[in-house]
């Protein structure tokens, strides 16, 4: 289902004014709270709320969301991701990655835990892979692969920083493996056009993502043929210092879906 698909590239992705080098972006998420909502068409179909702790060096994220609205009928959904990552030599490495999802009553359960040296990972996967549904994922692959979250807070210190996305990533979440580039795509102005949402000056990154095991067998979806502006992620100053993803908008062939954060 491609709302199941959405969900999992947000938590990953899940989100101009120029910001002190010097500044330390994990302190921002000391006890951050940020809600976002997703519409399909003219229809809300869901909601997220993530939450953060830092701790020295490692930071902490969870991720709560659920299917909304109409939607709820037929596909009803709804997730929590724990991750954490830790900061080494000035770049975010993957400490764990936790997925508790139930999609229409069925529970889908995966872990990952790295080891210290950050190059052997273990994973637990409930249930375990169909591959009479999905591809295979070769293990060599999974060296120096990263959870969603760590290539998120990488994301971040690259906008933060330099003002620039442009970055590839090796993801894992447990049950996916594929690499997620993204790229400036230059500034543009966001006018509210909800109640709550940002409005103001973005830093706006084009995604694409190459699918390298744990995708389906059969699907509509050709990554070849994906251009960056399919998948844009706006980045917007938040409380006056730091870049935070304020808006996605994902174009496909089944219509346009839009995740706002909203205002607290």
């Amino acid at each position: 289902m491609y709302f199941r698909r959405i969900t999992s590239c947000f938590a990953l992705a899940i989100l101009l004014i120029t910001v002190d080098p010097k500044h330390c972006l994990s302190d921002i998420f000391n006890g951050l709270e940020v809600n976002y909502q997703t519409q399909w068409g003219n229809a809300q179909i869901g909601n997220f709320k993530i939450k953060t702790e830092k701790n020295n060096n490692k930071i902490k994220f969870q991720i709560e969301s659920r299917s909304e609205g109409a939607i709820s009928i037929f596909y009803d959904y709804k997730s929590n991701v724990v991750g954490t990552s830790v900061k080494h030599n000035q770049n975010w490495h993957s400490n764990s990655y936790t997925v508790n999802s139930i999609y229409n009553n069925k529970r889908y359960y995966s872990s990952i835990r790295w080891d210290q040296n950050k190059r052997k990972l273990f994973k637990k996967i409930e249930p375990p892979i169909d591959l009479k549904k999905v591809y295979d994922i070769p293990p060599s692959t999974l060296e120096n692969a990263i959870d969603p979250i760590t290539g998120f807070m990488r994301v971040l210190d690259k906008v933060n920083h330099y003002q620039s996305c442009n970055i590839i990533l090796n993801i894992f979440d447990g049950r996916r493996r594929y690499n997620l580039e993204t790229k400036s795509l230059g500034n543009e102005f966001l006018v509210n056009d909800r109640p709550n949402s940002f409005t103001g000056q973005t830093l706006l990154c084009g995604v694409k993502i190459t699918p390298i095991g744990g995708h389906r067998l059969e699907s509509k979806w050709k990554p070849e043929t994906d251009k960056f502006s399919d998948i844009k992620i706006f980045f917007g100053v938040i409380n006056g210092s730091t870049y935070l993803p304020v808006r996605i908008v994902l174009d496909r062939w089944f219509g346009t879906i839009i995740v706002r954060m909203l205002k607290s």
